[in-house]
């Protein structure tokens, strides 16, 4: 396909997924994406969340729904744990407001 004509119909090009390169994407990208996810710095999240969300668009619906959408669910509930340590409560603040803004753009993605 042209790119002019995928952009032109999208619904009518099918996607063709060669499975060496997907296993690659599903297994060792988004691995490295889901480390990233949860980094210390706010721009290192917000990066690996919006590679998330772009992948999201180009995988298989249900590997979105078996491996890409437990991320920002995991670090929500993870950092749900109480801490003693009032510095880590505002990073896990931090945490679930990237895995909320993850989710939105995921059910963006799914529409």
């Amino acid at each position: 396909y042209k790119v002019s004509d995928i952009l032109a119909n999208p619904a009518g090009t099918s996607r063709t997924y060669y499975e060496q390169g997907y296993k690659v994407v599903i297994s060792t990208i988004v691995n490295h994406l889901n480390s990233l996810i949860t980094d210390s710095d706010l721009d290192v999240r917000r990066s690996a969340s919006d590679a998330l969300a772009g992948l999201a668009l180009q995988v298989k619906s249900d590997d979105v729904a078996s491996i890409i959408v437990p991320i920002p669910m995991r670090m929500a509930h993870q950092s749900n744990k109480p801490s003693s340590k009032d510095t880590g409560n505002s990073f896990h603040e931090e945490l679930r407001i990237t895995a909320g803004n993850l989710l939105a753009e995921l059910a963006g993605a799914s529409e």
